[in-house]
């Protein structure tokens, strides 16, 4: 909820995701030593609304226009539904 609203995540809500993907509990300073030693390459981030032009670019018509030609690729080249990913210029957001 708190990335959908532009919040950064929590420390404790990074450790939460790093258990599920393990499968176990993790320790209780897991995050906080996660976070130090990678603090060369970990930054925290706002992130931004959606801007005006995007946000006027999102109608029902390009919607439904996107979706007509995505469908017809996947027919045309045959594409099976697990080989297809979403993913934007900005990556994956946990």
């Amino acid at each position: 909820i708190m990335g959908r609203r532009g919040l950064p995540l929590s420390l404790e809500t990074i450790g939460n995701y790093a258990a599920d993907i393990v499968g176990a509990p993790l320790g209780e300073t897991w995050p906080r030593r996660f976070k130090d030693r990678h603090n060369n390459t970990l930054r925290v981030r706002w992130t931004h609304a959606l801007e005006i032009c995007r946000a006027k670019a999102l109608n029902p018509t390009a919607v439904h226009e996107y979706f007509t030609l995505l469908t017809e690729t996947i027919n045309k080249y045959d594409i099976n539904w697990k080989n297809i990913y979403n993913m934007d210029e900005k990556g994956i957001q946990l």
